[in-house]
């Protein structure tokens, strides 16, 4: 494997055992108490976590903040953030965490648009 190959796998890995939680299932991270402001953190564990903090809590109010985050420089984060909000809305809008930013961008702008329907009813 090369060195793109093992970090991309290693993402992965760190990004599932990190959604174990979401799941319903043991192990994982423990979940602390997170406010909004942490899903902005400039650290991508704290990032992880306050997100998976807003799913589980069902924190609605969180969904344009994790919308942010779904333009995130880490994928791990990414990841974690469309796995979220495809918790919240049964949704992706076309949204793959791995793809290319050009690509990506399209998406999110799909959700910018559903967060401003859902605001409008």
């Amino acid at each position: 494997m090369n060195r793109r190959s093992v970090t991309l796998w290693m993402t992965m890995v760190v990004a599932a055992w990190t959604l174990m939680p979401l799941a319903g299932c043991r192990g994982g991270m423990t979940l602390f108490n997170a406010d909004r402001s942490e899903i902005q953190s400039a650290d991508p564990a704290i990032r992880i976590r306050a997100i998976i903090h807003a799913a589980r809590a069902k924190d609605t109010g969180a969904i344009p903040l994790i919308v942010d985050r779904l333009e995130d420089e880490d994928q791990a984060v990414r990841l974690v953030a469309i796995e979220s909000l495809k918790k919240f809305t049964e949704n992706d809008f076309g949204y793959r965490p791995y793809d290319p930013p050009y690509v990506r961008s399209k998406a999110v702008e799909r959700w910018r648009c559903w967060i401003k329907e859902q605001a409008t009813h």
